[in-house]
């Protein structure tokens, strides 16, 4: 028997291209394969040149569908849209328009689409589309723009990226399919979302130096009386002293002391132990919607607050900003977490820079030396100012299950006398311990620091 090398070679090549074909076709694909395959061995066993033909037919058929696939999927041109901003729990709306720039067009065509959000840990949580999950197009030619929409709906803030993306498609036949992958890269901020909380908890507040800021030249909320002085522009006629002004032939107004709110001082600790558990049941999480829910409660009640998110950097929103919740969502929707610094070693710089006001704490560390802190902090300023602790307990949100339980503690906090301390502290701290699954709205009712 003679060899013959180009035997083997086609031998070689039929194979290799049975089995590339073999991947890319469809089931029909794949049916035509194998009965091209089976002509052709019927034609080495007969030699019967119409089985040579069928099977050459078949395999041109297949080779033309193949070049078709190939030329369609390479002139593709994609946009991907999606509105820059966005609300946690919102319905996203993401459009794609494709286009083709071959000679020929792509068939049933699908685009599928990955978006997901980073985490403190460098972790990604997926997010997905809702069903179908992918754009169908029937056809995709050269002449038309071809539009479709895909729609997410992210359950928490954070930036969400879209990308890569995966174009599919094939020939009119429908026996091959390819996909192209293109690096198209887009962001969708998604801002935090707050709770409407029935009430802000009753804290003492120092007084003092916060009383110059509220001497006004009108009539004041309380009944303290300060003193007459000269009727100005914007002055009420209830304040008038008719009396002073018949004498002095000039108006006359009594001067009271404007009834001094509370100005809430809430800190955000953003430790990265609390970045534990997954999409909105999340410790930090829970602490972000917090912090923004007593910001919005603040704004409703016209009270005076002050922000102050403790990362690695401390950043502080205030009221008297522009928009000032609208920032504080900004500054929260981009918080990574990323801290390692315990809270209790930042917490008397952050407090120096507010004496006067009555502090919420928010913080997923559950141990005592929080406690000890804040309470050291709030004896060493002194004059009735009091804290209370909001825990978020990262533990609950390891289980799918969260306790649904709350619970308000008042503990008595008492320091260790150390070297060149002349007494110890003692103070009622309240504490309110969050869980999993606990409703956020009536979490202060009732709470009032003594």
């Amino acid at each position: 028997m003679t060899f013959r090398p180009w035997l083997t070679l086609a031998s070689l090549l039929i194979l290799l291209a049975i089995i590339y074909l073999g991947k890319r076709a469809s089931l029909e694909g794949k049916f035509l394969l194998g009965a091209a395959i089976a002509s052709l061995a019927a034609y080495f066993h007969l030699h019967f040149y119409l089985l040579l033909l069928t099977a050459l037919s078949f395999f041109v058929f297949l080779g033309v569908a193949l070049v078709w696939t190939w030329i369609a999927i390479r002139g593709l041109e994609f946009k991907r849209q999606v509105k820059e901003e966005a609300m946690a729990g919102e319905n996203v709306p993401v459009t794609y328009t494709i286009r083709s720039r071959a000679s020929l067009p792509l068939y049933h065509a699908r685009i599928w689409d990955r978006a997901y959000r980073a985490r403190s840990d460098d972790s990604q949580d997926e997010i997905p589309f809702e069903e179908p999950g992918y754009v169908g197009f029937l056809k995709i030619d050269k002449r038309e723009k071809s539009k479709g929409i895909l729609h997410i709906m992210p359950p928490v803030r954070g930036r969400i990226h879209f990308g890569p993306v995966a174009i599919e498609g094939g020939d009119p036949f429908g026996i091959f399919h390819s996909i192209k992958w293109l690096p198209a890269a887009s962001e969708c901020l998604v801002l935090p979302s707050w709770v409407r909380m029935t009430g802000l908890p009753s804290i003492p507040a120092r007084l003092g130096a916060r009383e110059q800021e509220h001497l006004v030249g009108k009539e004041g909320h309380s009944h303290e009386f300060l003193g007459i002085r000269p009727w100005t522009e914007g002055d009420s006629l209830r304040g008038v002293h008719w009396g002073l002004t018949a004498k002095h032939n000039a108006l006359i107004v009594r001067q009271f002391q404007k009834e001094v709110e509370e100005e809430l001082l809430i800190i955000l600790d953003a430790d990265r132990d609390g970045d534990v558990g997954d999409g909105s049941e999340n410790a930090l999480e829970y602490l972000i919607t917090l912090s923004l829910s007593l910001v919005n409660a603040a704004v409703e009640m016209a009270r005076p607050w002050n922000l102050v998110i403790v990362d690695q950097n401390f950043i502080t929103y205030t009221h008297k900003m522009k928009e000032p919740l609208r920032q504080a969502q900004y500054a929260l929707a981009g918080l990574h977490a990323k801290r390692e610094e315990p809270i209790e070693d930042l917490l008397d710089s952050v407090r120096a820079e507010y004496p006067n006001a009555a502090c919420i704490l928010l913080t997923p560390r559950t141990d005592q030396a929080v406690a000890d802190a804040i309470s050291k902090g709030d004896a060493t300023i002194g004059g009735g100012v009091q804290s209370i602790l909001v825990r978020v307990d990262p533990n609950s949100f390891t289980s799918s299950v969260g306790s649904g339980l709350k619970s308000i503690k008042q503990r008595r906090v008492r320091s260790e006398k150390q070297p060149g301390m002349v007494s110890s502290v003692r103070s009622m701290l309240p504490e309110i311990t969050v869980r999993q699954g606990d409703n956020l709205s009536d979490l202060f009712a009732g709470v009032v620091a003594s």
